[in-house]
């Protein structure tokens, strides 16, 4: 039996890495604004691990609202090219967030790849 078992849950040689990318204060002084996050940061920011081969990418900043518009076509225009599968962070009313932050956030994602197909 005790083959058996190392037989069912022998792992083969898997090499997981996790990256995470933080936005700090000293980042955040450098911008106008603090919310929402700049969204050319944030494009440049994604580029970053699919420039380095990431299979897939996490995205823990909430869209639920508009930014400047150049930069919100930049970051979308980026969502959309990237090889990588996205998972974007989401919430709904019954998060707190309004009807009109709802339907931005569902509208801005539209046509962006997300999940690991």
């Amino acid at each position: 039996m005790k083959n058996r078992r190392k037989q069912l849950f022998r792992l083969s040689a898997v090499v997981a890495v996790v990256v995470s990318i933080a936005v700090t204060e000293e980042t955040l002084a450098a911008f106008p604004y603090r919310s929402p996050l700049d969204r050319r940061l944030v494009s440049d920011l994604l580029r970053t691990p699919q420039d380095k081969g990431a299979r897939a990418i996490g995205l823990d900043i909430l869209l639920d609202q508009p930014s400047e518009p150049d930069k919100d076509v930049e970051l979308r225009e980026t969502l959309r090219a990237l090889s990588s599968p996205v998972v974007v962070v989401s919430a709904e009313m019954s998060d707190g967030l309004t009807e009109l932050q709802v339907a931005f956030m569902a509208s801005y994602l539209d046509g962006v790849r997300k999940g690991i197909r």
